[in-house]
């Protein structure tokens, strides 16, 4: 199976701790369709993802989290209790789901948001969950020659 999911531009959200867009707002270029997302922090060229859902109203979804107040905090850089969030720019990112004949969007949105937090954490990104706590993963370090461990990298997180 093909999934197809179509990237936009990022959306600047917070910066120098100030908000930019609130939940009334929202630029236009943000759709009612189906997709996956993240809240980003910038770190000199690259972004770090924070938070990362998949959602069937991207544009819906995106206004009811600037409706919470804990999010607008750490879109401020507002220390919350056990959440390690680091100042600077965040950003909104989202991509559309391209749906093919035959595909169930909430299926392949869930596989697709998996993937995009494997990786996340396969990175050490800072991610949040629906709870705005860490996710706790366990770090392997394989040991032995290279040829041993063929393609896999020397050490990664998974999920606990």
């Amino acid at each position: 199976m093909e999934i197809e999911i179509q990237w936009h531009r990022p959306i600047p959200l917070a910066k120098n701790r100030r908000i930019v867009v609130d939940r009334d707002t929202l630029p236009s270029v943000i759709p009612n369709k189906a997709g996956v997302y993240f809240f980003s922090r910038k770190y000199g060229n690259s972004f770090q993802p924070l938070y990362i859902g998949e959602t069937k109203n991207i544009r819906g979804r995106l206004r009811g989290h600037l409706n919470n107040a804990d999010i607008r905090d750490i879109l401020r850089g507002i220390p919350l209790p056990g959440v390690p969030v680091k100042r600077g720019n965040k950003y909104f990112h989202f991509g559309t789901f391209v749906g093919k004949r035959g595909q169930n969007s909430d299926k392949c949105l869930d596989l697709v948001q998996k993937y995009l937090i494997e990786q996340a954490i396969t990175q050490k990104s800072p991610l949040l969950n629906k709870q705005l706590t860490d996710i706790k993963t366990h770090s392997v370090v394989f040991s032995g020659p290279k040829k041993g461990r063929a393609i896999f990298p020397k050490t990664f997180d998974i999920p606990r």
